[in-house]
């Protein structure tokens, strides 16, 4: 989707006044009227992960409790039951109860939470946002309006806040003279010699004495006075402080492709520092619908859990739902993240020749690395952390020891994708049974703000009321309204095991 660029101080604030207003609106109603029930479903968090339920969490998941309200009390609901029913999360019998029930349970554990930024939505088409670093002054090659930390671009060259200067160029079968610009950024087609072009710099000189010429392995830097110092290597040479132009004549030809570069400083205390402006950005998600109804016949259902007495039948079916709903929404996000363009990084389970399989199982640590290190050479934020793996990489992942693999203890493993543990205390890995085999990815989460993809949480989980018809079927529809988009691109490497 495009970006919506948001400049000026008075759309920044603008932005972060929504920012702030969205957060603490839902945050309000976690420390209000949903206070107790998100206590409830932080202690159940706390106990499997070890943390408390983070504030992005406890919005999204007030946020969904008032919109399970909103369709409920719109069907008939009276205020008084939806709160009651809430407050006995417990009380599967009850269908607001058990709605309410899988809402603490699932929504904070959704495994997309660990692997994408999760912003709630106030609409079905809202923004999302991220921060954006803007150069404001054209210097060193750097363009004013050039994003300097963008969702798909990071400048590289390491120079916009420094006084160097440089140029370059391929010279083939002569001796010269070259002329090299520092300041003017144009290309110049001389003697053979094709010029890079200089860069951009304020109207300032440069500093006599520190203007060098580098020619293959040759190096010289200027005597102060406009000239060079002699060499075997150099007929003469000369440059203008003042204009950035430096002259050089070889003593003898160059060979093919031989590069002549110069490099000079000017002086930084003459002119103002390079400017930068943060800003808030903002991606426009549009929230998307899934839908499914649940039907089991009453007289069944009475039969079993007579039959069934010492069993807890509710809590399994209560289980089996959440889980297959877990399935569907968070397996359709790490599906949408292995459909973006990405690089791809192969292991092979195949032997070499004298190694052991206890060995050869442990070099798949080095493609992962690669794959973290490929991550942050492609958006120079910070490396890949979050992996979601299929099931031939935890085939081997779980037969590691202690001393790289900590799993994450369930009573039971859970249905669909779950959070499985940390590898080599680095990578988070996400379980995900319904990738092929063979694939896997990994992605980049650093916060809400800044991660590989975002999901945009309009309705997490929402249920109206059930329909009972005269066959005893109860009928009960559930849903969730999402929107998801790529915020950092080239953010995700695929890992391929191959036979």
């Amino acid at each position: 989707m495009p970006l919506i660029p948001q400049n000026g101080l008075k759309k920044e604030k603008e932005i972060k006044a929504a920012i702030d207003q969205q957060l603490q609106s839902n945050l309000q109603l976690a420390n209000g009227a949903w206070k107790e029930r998100i206590q409830e479903s932080e202690a159940g968090y706390r106990a499997k992960f070890k943390k408390g339920l983070s504030d992005t969490q406890k919005a999204t998941l007030a946020s969904s409790y008032e919109q399970a309200k909103i369709i409920l009390q719109a069907k008939g609901q009276s205020l008084e039951s939806i709160q009651s029913a809430a407050e006995n999360p417990g009380d599967v019998s009850n269908p607001v109860s058990f709605l309410f029930g899988l809402m603490s349970v699932l929504i904070p554990m959704f495994p997309y939470n660990e692997a994408a930024g999760v912003q709630t939505m106030s609409s079905k088409q809202s923004p999302v946002y991220f921060l954006n670093m803007v150069a404001s002054d054209t210097r060193n090659g750097i363009a004013s309006g050039t994003n300097l930390m963008g969702a798909t671009y990071w400048e590289n060259n390491n120079n916009y806040s420094s006084n160097l200067a440089s140029a370059a160029a391929t010279i083939t079968a002569t001796v010269g003279p070259f002329t090299m610009n520092l300041i003017s950024p144009q290309i110049n087609m001389v003697n053979n010699q094709y010029v890079t072009p200089g860069v951009s710099t304020p109207n300032s000189p440069f500093l006599p004495g520190q203007v060098t010429i580098q020619y293959n392995s040759y190096q010289l830097t200027d005597n102060g006075q406009g000239g060079f110092p002699a060499a075997p290597w150099l007929a003469s040479a000369s440059v203008n402080y003042t204009t950035g132009v430096v002259i050089v004549t070889l003593a003898a030809a160059a060979s093919l492709d031989d590069v002549l570069q110069v490099v000079g400083f000017w002086d930084l205390d003459q002119v103002t520092p390079a400017g930068i402006t943060f800003q808030w950005d903002t991606l426009t998600m549009y929230a998307q619908p899934r839908r499914v109804r649940a039907s089991y016949k009453l007289d069944d259902y009475y039969a079993a859990k007579k039959m069934l007495q010492d069993y807890d039948i509710d809590a399994i079916m209560s289980s089996g739902l959440a889980g297959f709903l877990n399935k569907e929404i968070s397996g359709g996000v790490f599906n949408n993240m292995m459909g973006l363009p990405q690089d791809v990084v192969s292991w092979s389970l195949t032997l070499p020749s004298g190694v052991s399989w206890a060995f050869q199982r442990l070099s798949i640590l080095q493609p992962i690395v690669q794959m973290s290190n490929t991550i942050r050479a492609n958006i120079q934020r910070g490396a890949g952390n979050v992996l979601v793996g299929s099931t031939d990489l935890f085939n081997i992942i779980e037969t590691f020891g202690s001393d790289l693999w900590e799993p994450v203890s369930y009573e039971a493993e859970p249905v669909g994708p779950y959070v499985a543990g940390t590898l080599a205390k680095k990578f988070k890995m996400i379980k995900n049974q319904d990738y092929r085999h063979d694939q896997s990815i990994m992605v980049y989460k650093r916060n809400e703000f800044e991660a590989s993809y975002i999901v945009g949480s309009f309705i997490p989980l929402y249920s109206p009321d059930p329909l009972t018809t005269d066959d005893l079927i109860a009928r009960r529809g559930y849903g969730t309204s999402l929107g998801q988009t790529e915020l950092l691109a080239n953010s995700t490497v695929q890992l391929l095991i191959t036979a």
